[in-house]
Order: structure tokens, then C-alpha cells, then sequence
């Protein structure tokens, strides 16, 4: 069975589409919106080439790409920090509840 790309030249198109719905996606959830998961993607087996129409398109998402990776790369970084700290021994008393303490004494 082929590609639909082999066959389709308004093939590129929806990939790019599909493409720069997702990353819209994950730009999102870096801003702090809440997002539906993303489905699974897996990349065609054998794309017709690419139109040079396509390239200028394909350049931008692929910046945008880049800029996102390390956008999560540096927030899942804070949050193995945050993790830790909520592991800390230290912190551990701090989930059992609030503490007070009684400063006239």
C-alpha cells in the first residue's frame, strides 16, 4: 500500500496542518491552557517531495518546533526540581498539615 502522499498532492497540506495543530497545541499548555491530549502521530513511510510551496511553511514550523522543545525542556527541568523538593525530608512534615506556633510564649 502506498503513502496517501504518493497520491495526494494536497497531501503536504494536511500534514503541515496537522503538524502546526499540534504544536498550536503545545504552545498552549506552555501558556497554561488547558489541552486536550494529542493524538498519536506517526509519520509517513515514504512522502512524495516536497513542493517548494511547501518549504517556506515547513521552515517556520520546524523554528517553532525548536522553540517549543526547549520551552518544555526547561519546564519539565522545574518540575523534576519541584518534585524533588516535595521528596525532600524536610518537606515531608509539610504534608501532614498547616503548624502553628505561639508567639508570645
Amino acid at each position: 500500500m502506498s503513502s496517501p502522499l504518493m497520491d495526494d498532492p494536497r497531501a503536504w497540506d494536511d500534514l503541515l496542518d496537522r503538524l502546526e495543530q499540534d504544536l498550536d497545541s503545545v504552545e498552549g499548555m506552555l501558556a497554561g491552557e488547558v489541552q486536550a491530549p494529542l493524538d498519536p502521530w506517526d509519520p509517513p513511510r515514504a512522502p512524495a517531495p516536497m513542493s517548494s510551496g511547501h518549504v517556506e511553511r515547513t521552515r517556520e514550523l520546524v523554528i517553532r518546533q525548536q522553540a517549543a522543545l526547549e520551552r518544555l525542556e526547561a519546564a519539565r527541568t522545574t518540575v523534576r526540581r519541584h518534585l524533588q523538593l516535595v521528596d525532600a525530608d524536610a518537606a515531608k512534615g509539610l504534608a501532614s498539615g498547616p503548624h502553628f506556633f505561639d508567639e508570645r510564649t
